[in-house]
């Protein structure tokens, strides 16, 4: 598409910081070009980006004000954006002097079996977690077919949250609390910025995520029953 210049501009969706040569290529177009979702800046490409950082806080705030201490992580690999959401959730239990124990950070593929492998394991923890964040809606959707296999009642004993809102999220049972991205309103700035004045702009424009309380999560009463 590049060499052919077959458009007027191009918005690109998804991690790139692994591909070099595509960036390189992308900086070098003779058309504006507009990266979305990258998890952070890229040279000469103006990029589009919900705060990472802020939406694990904002999610470790709603399950910590609600007496939850034992929370751990299930993180889709190997996407930019979600390290910065492991980053974000390292940096808050540390700051807040909560124990992290091993099990708690559970890496595993971008997808729902990654999220039940992921609870199973966390099941089987000698101090099992009261709530699990996910860094993907898809990763709780995991989480919860699991819980459910197991007997584990969501949220009595285990708070679940997601991250990114997926349509779907809001029919799960039970309804998934998440980190809600407003994407549609990313996706209409991106393409404004592309067919603008400013689309050679090497510009980082940031959205804040807005968390979303549904029926997943509630007040830490006990442990979670294995």
């Amino acid at each position: 598409v590049l060499e052919a210049r077959q458009c007027d501009a191009i918005v690109v969706i998804g991690d790139m910081q692994k591909q070099p040569r595509m960036l390189e290529d992308l900086a070098n177009a003779h058309v504006p070009v507009v990266a979305m979702f990258q998890g952070s800046d890229l040279p000469a490409v103006p990029v589009i980006n919900a705060d990472n950082h802020a939406g694990i806080c904002t999610a470790l705030e709603h399950l910590y004000s609600w007496g939850h201490s034992k929370i751990a992580l299930v993180a889709g690999q190997p996407f930019a954006a979600v390290q910065e959401r492991r980053s974000a959730y390292s940096e808050w239990m540390e700051q807040h002097g909560l124990a992290v124990p091993a099990p708690y950070v559970q890496l595993r593929p971008n997808n729902p079996a990654g999220g039940e492998a992921a609870l199973q394991t966390l099941l089987e923890a000698p101090e099992p977690p009261s709530a699990v964040i996910c860094t993907t809606d898809l990763l709780a959707i995991g989480v919860l077919h699991a819980a459910a296999a197991r007997g584990v009642v969501v949220p009595t004993d285990l708070s679940v949250m997601g991250f990114d809102d997926l349509p779907i999220s809001a029919y799960l049972v039970p309804a998934l609390t998440t980190l809600h991205i407003p994407i549609h309103e990313m996706a209409v700035h991106a393409v404004e910025i592309a067919v603008g004045d400013a689309g050679r702009e090497p510009v980082t424009e940031v959205y804040q995520p807005s968390l979303v309380v549904r029926s997943s999560t509630t007040r830490h009463t006990e442990a979670v029953r294995v």
